[in-house]
């Protein structure tokens, strides 16, 4: 066998190909992790910023991604986690307009849950991935692929189709989500 896992016929081997069972499980549970908690924060944020009335969206941003904080620096401290050293040019030129960016579009989408209920939210921020496809190609940025397209727009569709329900909507929701 060479040392690339090719057989003498010059075919890969099965063997290097397989993940073990505690890779598969890990990935699972992070996976179920992932999406649980991310399932959950949206069922929280309409509940307080809807039921309860707390009208701070930005305010709710602020603090989950202070805690997010908090428990990265502990896991760092502890070796558990390793950022990577980044030039400070390089972190105000990249890091800082991206997290900017994100925050904004967490906080307006977390806004927009006073307005919509969550079966609409889901469905809107479904579609989310055919946009940045959309705007990537027109940018140059990604090159026009239909097989990226096709499967694009079949996890929008199913997004979409999972979370059919109840579509009330209000058009300042809509713009924020």
């Amino acid at each position: 066998m060479s040392p690339k896992g090719h057989g003498d016929d010059g075919h890969v081997s099965a063997a290097r190909h397989v993940a073990p069972l505690a890779h598969i499980v890990h990935v699972g549970a992070l996976m179920f992790s992932w999406y649980g908690l991310g399932i959950g924060l949206v069922y929280v944020n309409k509940f307080m910023l809807s039921e309860e009335q707390f009208s701070f969206p930005f305010i709710t941003v602020l603090v989950t991604n202070l805690w997010l904080w908090l428990v990265m620096a502990f896991l760092s401290t502890f070796g558990w986690f390793r950022p990577p050293r980044i030039s400070w040019e390089l972190f105000k030129r990249q890091a800082v307009p991206t997290g900017i960016c994100t925050g904004l579009d967490i906080a307006t989408a977390n806004w927009s849950l006073q307005y919509l209920n969550v079966t609409f939210f889901t469905m809107i921020r479904g579609s989310i991935p055919s946009f940045v496809l959309t705007f990537s190609m027109c940018f140059g940025i990604e090159r026009i692929k239909w097989p990226r397209i096709g499967s694009t727009l079949t996890v929008c569709v199913g997004i979409i189709l999972a979370s059919m329900g109840e579509m009330a909507y209000h058009w300042p929701g809509i713009l924020m989500c």
